[in-house]
C-alpha cells in the first residue's frame, strides 16, 4: 500500500463524500430487505476506520461513526424511512465484522469500546 498526503480540508471533503456514499449503500439495503437487519457498512468503511483508528486517533474515528450515524438517522434524504431508526449500539454490533480480518481482536474491542463510549 503506498501512501498519500492530502491537507485537511481535502481529507474533511473525502471523508464526507464516503460517509454519504456508504450511508447510500447501507439505506438501499435496508430499504430492501426484512428483518433482520444488517448494518454491516461494507469492508471498505471497516478498513477506513480501522486505518482512521491507527493513524489518525480516537477522536476523528469516532467522529467517523458519528457522521455514518447521523447520516443514517437525520441527514439521509432517505433516512426517515428508516423504522426504527439505527441505534449506536445496532450499528457497532456488525460493525466489528466490516473491521480488517487480520485487525487483533482487543483491538477490535478498544476501537467499538472508544465509538461506543459518551464523550
Amino acid at each position: 500500500m503506498h501512501t498519500v498526503t492530502v491537507p485537511g480540508d481535502s481529507f474533511e471533503s473525502l471523508s464526507a463524500g464516503f460517509v454519504r456514499d456508504t450511508a447510500d449503500f447501507m439505506i438501499a439495503r435496508l430499504l430492501r430487505q426484512d428483518s433482520p437487519r444488517l448494518l454491516h457498512p461494507g469492508d471498505g468503511f471497516g478498513r477506513v476506520l480501522a486505518w482512521t483508528w491507527r493513524e489518525r486517533g480516537e477522536g476523528p474515528a469516532r467522529q467517523l461513526v458519528a457522521d455514518l450515524l447521523a447520516a443514517l438517522r437525520t441527514h439521509h434524504r432517505q433516512a426517515h424511512e428508516i423504522e426504527p431508526a439505527v441505534t449506536l449500539d445496532e450499528l457497532t454490533a456488525d460493525l466489528r465484522f466490516a473491521l480488517p480480518g487480520d485487525m487483533p481482536e482487543h483491538e477490535r474491542d478498544e476501537l467499538l469500546a472508544a465509538v461506543r463510549r459518551p464523550h
